[in-house]
């Protein structure tokens, strides 16, 4: 089966990222050998993402959680260790559960009557070890050679400390065939991921998609004048990244925008707005997607 080089690629940096974190999810929740259990999620994930699957962090968890004997800790508290010990978004527990992010919310409220657990196993930030290596190039030789060839920079994916790691979406096939004339994303830069391919995926992404007026925008946090909401609540704040590569550059105080928010920030850099003009919201740079016509009429637009 023949598959996209890009889609080795950035299979081969979300394997650099998350394979330590996998290993070591495995190790806090018992498992005699945490690196067995960290390869065959890998394998299930490889299988996955050549047939266009977006495999995530979230995805990740979920699989190493079907090859790990199940724990029966109670939703609250398996929800708390995902959060402070495993260090997971509220988006990537409720991929992992299987529960909405607001679900999740509730059972974080809830856990705070849980008493505290010291973490066996902090999250640290290392290099593959050669059995990592190994497993790698036998999954994807070709991206992983030239992975150990890359600069530094390229092998860590550089994220916002507020997010953790920022997970990549390995749905490239299937985004060139829905969106053929979105340009192809360049993995030295693109600070998008995941890129939705879809206005429901898109939308369902985000918990928060209001219309106002970019007000300021300094140190990777914006704020906003608030004129309608489509849904979620009236925030009047969120934040975005600040490298000139991203592609929130181009956000300019005093112009309206449709801001597409989850967890406070922007949905994804390319897709986390749309300018308002005339009227209409108008997706910016290579962002193809429109809006559902109930969400822009929610906000008042055509």
């Amino acid at each position: 089966m023949s598959v996209d080089p890009r889609v080795e690629d950035a299979f081969a940096i979300l394997y650099a990222d998350t394979h330590g974190r996998i290993v070591r999810y495995a190790a806090r929740r018992g498992a005699t050998d945490p690196a067995d259990v960290a390869q065959g999620v890998f394998q299930l994930a490889w299988r996955a993402a050549r047939d266009g699957v977006p495999v995530t962090l979230g995805w990740l968890v979920g699989a190493a959680d079907s090859l790990l004997p199940a724990a029966d800790l109670g939703i609250d508290r398996r929800v708390l260790r995902m959060r402070f010990w495993d260090k997971l978004s509220i988006t990537e527990i409720a991929t992992v559960t299987g529960e909405s992010r607001t679900a999740v919310v509730r059972h974080l409220n809830a856990a705070r009557r849980v008493p505290g657990e010291p973490n066996p196993l902090p999250e640290v930030d290392a290099p593959l070890n050669p059995r990592a290596w190994d497993e790698l190039r036998v999954l994807v030789p070709r991206a992983a050679a030239s992975l150990e060839k890359a600069p530094r920079r390229r092998k860590r994916l550089s994220t916002p400390v507020r997010v953790g790691l920022v997970v990549v979406v390995l749905a490239v096939i299937t985004m060139i065939a829905i969106a053929p004339r979105m340009a192809s994303p360049d993995l030295d830069r693109v600070l998008d991921f995941p890129f939705y391919t879809s206005t429901a995926a898109l939308e369902d992404a985000s918990d928060t998609i209001v219309r106002g007026t970019l007000t300021a925008a300094a140190d990777g946090t914006g704020t906003i004048d608030i004129t309608a909401v489509a849904k979620g609540s009236s925030a009047t704040s969120f934040t975005y990244d600040t490298r000139a590569s991203s592609p929130a550059s181009a956000l300019v105080v005093g112009d309206e925008y449709v801001f597409l928010l989850a967890d406070g920030a922007l949905v994804n850099s390319a897709q986390g707005f749309y300018a308002v003009r005339d009227g209409s919201a108008v997706p910016v740079g290579t962002n193809t997607v429109p809006l559902s016509s109930a969400t822009l009429g929610a906000l008042g637009l055509g």
